[in-house]
């Protein structure tokens, strides 16, 4: 599922769709995490029946689109 808000409330609207749900939630941002993070998250998750893992700044791992984090 792709989220997007004008607002950046997509985090929020991830948490309240976990909530919802009563499943795990993960977030991580593609600004500071890399793959090793991605997969300990998913190794984590894998131990649960259902669980939600939302990657704010997905677009950042490809590194076309990488900017420093000064630069907005």
């Amino acid at each position: 599922m792709i989220l997007w808000d004008r607002r950046e409330r997509e985090t929020t609207i991830a948490g309240i769709i976990a909530n919802s749900l009563q499943v795990p939630f993960y977030t991580l941002s593609a600004i500071s995490a890399g793959v090793k993070e991605v997969r300990e998250v998913i190794a984590e998750a894998r131990d649960k029946e259902r669980a939600i893992l939302f990657i704010d700044e997905i677009h950042r791992f490809n590194k076309g689109s990488r900017m420093p984090c000064w630069v907005r």
